[in-house]
Parts: C-alpha cells; structure tokens; sequence
C-alpha cells in the first residue's frame, strides 16, 4: 500500500551529488595577451605609486638605501606578486581580465581557491613560461601547474 500524497514519502527525482560541468569557453591566447599587456601596465602603475609614496615619506638617505642593490628587485616582485593574488584571490580577475571579459576558474569550472591563485602567481616566474603556452595544451604553466583555466565569462 503506497500513498503518493504523503509528505513523507522520498522524493521521485533522481539526487546528484556533483552540479553538471558548465560549458567552458577557454579565453584565446589574443585574449591572455591583451590580460598580459593590460596587467603589465597596471603592475607598472601601481609600482610608480608605491614608490612615489615612499619618496615622499622617507627620507633621501632612507629611501636611497630601500632602492640599492636587491632590495629594490625585490620591492617589485612583492607589488607584482600583491597585484595578481590580492585580485585573483577577491574578483578572480585582474584589471586585465575585467576589461577583456575572462576570468580564473579552477578546471572544473568553479571558484578558485587561495592556494592555486598564490601557486599561479609565483609560476608566473618560472623562467621562460611564456614559451609554455605553445605546448599541445596551449596553456601556460601559471594555468596547469595549480590546475586552473581562464574563461570567456561575457
């Protein structure tokens, strides 16, 4: 004796652990380059910021021995390596990207996560990676080292 009216009764639908897999439209590699050229450009904005605010709140002596030797190579890899994780991490995008309409998603199409957004930006200088982009897969190995991807989103 089965009631179907009974609110207790499981439902008949079938339960999916996992959501279906969203088509992914991979961004071309003229899009990854105008995100490059873009970000290149507001990596070099932001540095001249940072160091602009520091010319003028050091003093000459001060400031003269911030930028002697390594120091000053190392001042820009920390505000390159703060450019990509700080907007990867919270938009999943860079300036470059907003404009171009792509963004970062980890290989199954979802958000990324904190580790592979940091893993993506120090292999962006694993020396020579950009000549990784003409491997079969035609992604750079700041994408498939920590297993992300950049999509069309518009």
């Amino acid at each position: 004796m089965t009631n179907t009216s009974s609110p207790y009764q499981p439902p008949l639908a079938a339960v999916s652990d996992q959501a279906p897999q969203l088509a992914l439209q991979p961004a071309s590699l003229w899009l990854r380059l105008a995100n490059a050229l873009i970000d290149y450009f507001m990596f070099w904005l932001l540095l001249v910021g940072v160091i602009a605010v520091l010319a003028l709140s050091l003093s000459e002596s001060a400031f003269d021995a911030l930028f002697q030797g390594f120091s000053g190579n190392l001042m820009g890899l920390a505000v390159m390596l703060l450019y990509y994780i700080v907007m990867e991490a919270f938009f999943a995008r860079t300036v470059g990207k907003f404009i171009t309409g792509t963004k970062v998603v980890d290989e199954s199409g979802g958000p990324v996560g904190l580790g592979q957004v940091v893993g993506r930006s120090f292999a962006r200088f694993i020396p020579f990676e950009v000549f990784s982009y003409f491997g079969d897969d035609k992604r750079g190995w700041h994408d498939s080292l920590p297993r992300t991807r950049v999509v069309k989103c518009r």
